[in-house]
């Protein structure tokens, strides 16, 4: 894989083909190209057979541009320069040596890109100790292949790639999901805590509202977001540089709108308690006590509910998107929902921590301003 201003290209290597394009290999360079991974050829064969399968597998369109295909003698004769001006236009390198391949790796790391190679013989082996991911593709051939590669492709076939890539792909995404979902719950607790205890000189939660809110929504949303599987849709991503971050900016500016939500909910509940719960400063530690029951379990709904933004980190518009099909997910909700529901009115109702039973409108309050969320 290559990557380069946000473009991605994965560099197949050493194949010798003697028999037509298998017809998933097609749709691996489609679901790549979807994936902003551009896939190249490089083969020993000579350029009219290099231009034959690199066209079944959609790898050259026809007609092709001028420069996207190449032999290795000619790539050898460039300089320095022009390697570097025309390696990304290059599909296909015909007649090419181990050299040509470890030097057109070189090549692509030297304009600070991410190179993949897959390979699939002993010739290949010092390309892909070169480049940043090497893929051994098949069983027979020489262990050494086996052993300096990262990933090895027992059936020797390259639309086992594309579901490398889409599996990769999720991974990556999930954690960036739990990531964010993770940083909403830390960074409005902290800044509820500062602010009540800066302006209103009390704070709404105890240590028990805190060690439950990190031990079961923590975990439970780990399970939720970090277990998400890849679909069967075409792979789609947006441009990652090497340096780009783990955070994105976007993933801030849904965390931080979840903060400022979340924190507009929880001091709204602090000043209109009174007329909410329907009591006044007369009950005394009773009306802090359903108050603070009352802001905490708003808030940990908020936190349930936020769990379907963090679905999908681009588009809010897209975060219910398959959840029919997500049973894991749904499962988890319920069971985090239900866990509340017990934790709030069986066994956190007693003057020790802070909290009173809720009736079934205050409830209601609690799930409609989570809703909103």
């Amino acid at each position: 894989m290559v990557k380069e201003n946000g473009l991605v290209l994965l560099a197949l290597v050493g194949v010798i083909v003697e028999e037509p394009c298998r017809p998933e290999m097609n749709e691996a360079v489609r679901d790549c190209k979807n994936a902003r991974v551009d896939v190249k050829l490089f083969t020993g064969d000579d350029v009219s057979t290099a231009i034959h399968i690199a066209r079944e597998c959609g790898i050259l369109t026809d007609p092709y541009q001028e420069g996207e295909v190449i032999n290795g003698e000619e790539f050898r004769s460039y300089t320095l320069k022009e390697r570097v001006q025309k390696v990304d236009k290059i599909r296909v390198m015909a007649s090419s040596s181990p050299d040509d391949k470890l030097l057109m790796v070189k090549t692509l790391k030297e304009k600070d890109n991410i190179v993949a190679v897959c390979g699939n013989s002993k010739n290949d082996v010092l390309p892909m100790v070169e480049a940043d991911v090497g893929i051994y593709m098949g069983t027979e051939g020489t262990d050494v292949g086996k052993k300096i590669s990262n990933f090895v492709i027992l059936d020797d076939n390259f639309a086992a790639v594309a579901d490398v890539l889409k599996s990769s792909i999720c991974i990556y995404n999930n954690i960036q999901k739990f990531i964010q979902f993770q940083l909403t719950l830390n960074l409005a607790v902290l800044d509820i805590v500062f602010m009540s205890a800066v302006f209103k000189g009390e704070i709404p939660f105890n240590s028990a509202h805190v060690l439950w809110l990190n031990l079961v929504i923590s975990t439970l949303a780990a399970l939720a977001l970090a277990t998400e599987k890849p679909t069967k849709e075409p792979i789609k991503r947006q441009h990652l540089g090497r340096k780009e971050p783990l955070i994105s900016n976007v993933m801030w500016r849904n965390l931080l709108g979840q903060v400022v939500y979340q924190i507009v909910v929880v001091f709204t509940l602090m000043f209109k308690a009174k007329s909410i719960l329907g009591v006044d400063d007369s009950e005394g530690e009773i009306f802090f006590l359903k108050r603070n029951a009352l802001i905490f379990n708003a808030f940990m709904l908020c936190q349930v509910f936020n769990l379907f933004n963090a679905r999908n980190l681009e588009s809010i518009k897209k975060v219910f998107k398959g959840i029919h099909r997500d049973i894991t997910f749904l499962l988890i909700i319920v069971i985090t929902i239900c866990l509340q529901l017990v934790f709030v009115e069986l066994f956190l109702h007693n003057h020790d921590y802070a909290i009173k039973r809720l009736k079934l409108k205050q409830w209601g309050i609690c799930f409609g301003v989570a809703l909103i969320s």
